[in-house]
């Protein structure tokens, strides 16, 4: 909360911070992110500010939208929670997310690029956000999950060198890897493994290697960009990846390169 006098003569911040603040949202759309109070005091009045907490957290969404950075600085800088404290991903669809994931949700879905999307990344660790999000659940996807699922792969390198969780298990108990490979992202790929990403580890519901994940993306992608899938699987067998290891239908590595229909034994020699 904050408290401010202004006078028909002149304008005294009892927060050095809130006349900036004020002046701000008094002449901008982000006026409804706050609750104001007006007292009038001899010839003056005062102002009791205070942020209204679920509209900053709609307000945050429309920011990174919009991918206005000195929007984002602002608010942050006025209430640094806002840094880690989970958002929907719109109107719709209200489930929440941590910030440095829908971040990521805005690449995949166009609405800025993945530079762009590194710029505010970056806004948000500088004001606190955990590069992991908040609770680390199975099966719940981290931010650099999200990252390497959402094409967003300029922010998962940005992740990643800061130091993420590269093997927590996130939706069907796919690590960052499995999902980097499964979208055929061999820039990511290279870097989680030479992060120390686990590269044998096996997803919860397929119970699969993140190589076997790229088998599987490059069967379902046949004629469409193929190039990014085989990249990916070179770099995983070239990196040490168990090419023995049974999915949850006791298919191993081998299996798929005897699958005639898909053409794989060829494109990998």
């Amino acid at each position: 909360m904050y408290l401010y006098y202004q006078t028909p003569y002149y304008r005294k911040s009892l927060n050095s911070f809130c006349t900036r603040l004020l002046s701000f949202c008094m002449n901008s759309k982000y006026l409804s992110l706050l609750q104001t109070q007006v007292y009038t005091y001899g010839q003056g009045l005062f102002y009791f500010v205070t942020t209204n907490t679920m509209q900053m957290n709609t307000g945050i969404k429309q920011l990174i939208d919009s991918t206005d950075y000195e929007g984002l600085k602002l608010m942050l800088a006025q209430d640094p929670k806002l840094a880690n404290e989970a958002i929907p991903y719109d109107e719709i669809n209200t489930t929440v997310a941590h910030p440095l994931h829908r971040i990521c949700d805005g690449v995949f879905s166009n609405t800025y690029t993945d530079e762009q999307a590194l710029v505010m990344a970056k806004i948000f660790v500088t004001y606190g956000a955990r590069i992991n999000g908040n609770e680390m659940i199975t099966e719940k996807d981290t931010p650099l999950i999200a990252a390497c699922s959402l094409y967003a792969d300029k922010v998962a390198l940005y992740y990643i060198e800061q130091g993420a969780e590269l093997n927590h298990p996130g939706c069907y108990g796919g690590t960052a890897l499995h999902w980097a490979a499964w979208c055929g992202r061999p820039g990511v790929v290279e870097k989680l493994v030479q992060a120390g990403a686990a590269i044998n580890q096996v997803s919860i519901k397929y119970h699969s290697t993140p190589l076997i994940w790229a088998m599987n993306a490059l069967k379902e992608n046949t004629g469409k960009n193929i190039e990014q899938f085989v990249t990916c699987i070179d770099i995983l067998i070239n990196s040490g990846a168990d090419k023995t290891i049974p999915d949850a239908d006791g298919e191993i590595f081998f299996d798929y390169l005897n699958d005639e229909q898909s053409g794989l034994k060829d494109l990998l020699n």
